[in-house]
C-alpha cells in the first residue's frame, strides 16, 4: 500500500515554533520598532527634530549615540534626504582635505608604524613634533573639597528653602555646586557626604 503525503496540519504539528520564534523576534523587534517611531514621528513634531539629528549624527562613522538599531533605522528612514545630503557633505570635506594636512597625517602614520615594528627605538616627545604639551589640571586638595562641600549645602539650604527636603533635589543641587567649582565628583559621593 502506498504512503500517502502528509497533509498541512501534519506538517505544521512537526514545526518547532519556538525556535522559529528564537530567529524571527530578533530579525523583526528593530523594524516594529523603526514603524512605531516613523508613526510617532509624523504625530509629534519634536520627534522629527530628533530623527534630523538622529540621521545626520549616525552617518557620521566617528559618532555613536547608543540608540536601538530600531530608532536609528526609523530616524534614517525618516529624514533619508538630510541624512544622505550630511553623508554627501562629510564625503566632500574628506576628499578636500589640504594637502598639507595629508601629509602630517601621513608622516604621523608612519611614524607610528616604524615606532610599533621597532620596540627598541626612543620615544620622540610631542616638542618633535611642534605639539604643544598637554598637562592635566591640577586636583584640588581634599580639605578644599570638604570645605566646598560645606559651602554648597550651606547655598543649597539658602537657595531652595523647603525644595532642599524634596528626596533628591539637595544632593543634585550640591552635585551641580561642586561641578562648578571645578570638582569631578560623583552623586553617590556627594549623597555619603551629606549622610543620605
Amino acid at each position: 500500500m502506498a504512503k500517502k503525503p502528509p497533509d498541512l496540519a501534519d506538517i505544521l504539528k512537526e514545526v518547532k515554533w519556538s525556535k522559529w520564534l528564537e530567529i524571527t523576534i530578533p530579525t523583526l523587534s528593530p523594524i516594529l520598532v523603526a514603524m512605531a517611531w516613523v508613526g510617532l514621528g509624523k504625530i509629534d513634531k519634536k520627534v522629527q527634530q530628533l530623527n534630523s539629528l538622529i540621521a545626520v549624527a549616525e552617518v557620521i562613522p566617528s559618532v555613536d549615540l547608543g540608540l536601538p538599531k530600531g530608532v536609528v533605522l526609523g530616524a534614517l528612514y525618516d529624514k533619508a534626504d538630510e541624512a544622505t545630503t550630511a553623508l554627501l557633505a562629510l564625503i566632500e570635506t574628506l576628499e578636500n582635505i589640504p594637502a598639507v594636512i595629508t601629509e602630517q597625517l601621513e608622516a604621523l602614520k608612519l611614524l607610528l608604524i616604524r615606532e610599533a615594528l621597532d620596540p627598541d627605538s626612543p620615544y620622540k616627545p610631542p616638542d618633535d613634533f611642534q605639539w604643544p604639551d598637554i598637562t592635566p589640571p591640577d586636583k584640588p586638595a581634599e580639605k578644599d573639597l570638604d570645605d566646598a562641600i560645606k559651602e554648597c549645602i550651606d547655598n543649597a539650604v539658602d537657595t531652595l528653602g523647603y525644595a532642599y527636603y524634596i528626596p533628591g533635589v539637595a544632593p543634585a543641587w550640591v552635585l551641580s555646586c561642586l561641578v562648578q567649582k571645578g570638582f569631578s565628583v560623583s552623586l553617590k559621593f556627594v549623597k555619603m557626604k551629606m549622610g543620605l
